[in-house]
């Protein structure tokens, strides 16, 4: 948070450090997973799950909006696991399945998938760090591709 007025550094005036949203893939994923838990801090408003899961007694804080993103053919963090987390959730939440794909190829411009990831994540976290009710009322648009993608919701909007 020091960025945002260390004089000189490219961030300083840019960083709103009052709303954060953590994100992480495979293992990145169980760790942003674990940051919603009792104790967090207050500026920790979103989440998003990318490959990842979460570990048993997690979820146990304050409600936040939280993202899952899973490919439905992860032979690394099988999509179950994805799921029974996002199950486990308290507050708003959503699960992207991306149909037949493994651990993370839809991150990869180009391939399928990829633009209704970036659509999603994107909307996402307008709406949850900037109250964009516009981007929220696009996620389910956003998320679905017949044949690539799959799209459940539990968001309040």
């Amino acid at each position: 948070m020091r960025l945002d007025a260390r004089a000189g550094d490219p961030l300083a005036g840019h960083l709103d450090v009052a709303r954060i949203a953590a994100a992480g893939h495979s293992a990145g994923g169980f760790t942003t997973a674990g940051m919603f838990t009792s104790g967090r801090s207050g500026r920790l408003r979103a989440g998003i799950v990318i490959a990842g899961g979460g570990m048993a007694g997690g979820f146990a804080g304050p409600a936040a909006p939280l993202l899952f993103v899973h490919g439905t053919a992860d032979r690394i963090v099988p999509a179950t696991v994805g799921r029974a987390a996002y199950h486990r959730t308290t507050g708003p939440s959503s699960f992207l399945s991306l149909l037949g794909q493994g651990h993370g190829e839809y991150l990869t411009p180009g391939r399928p998938g990829f633009d209704q990831v970036i659509a999603t994540t994107t909307d996402f976290l307008r709406w949850t760090l900037y109250g964009d009710e516009t981007a929220g009322r696009r996620l389910p648009a956003d998320a679905r591709r017949a044949g690539v993608t799959a799209f459940e919701s539990r968001l309040a909007r």
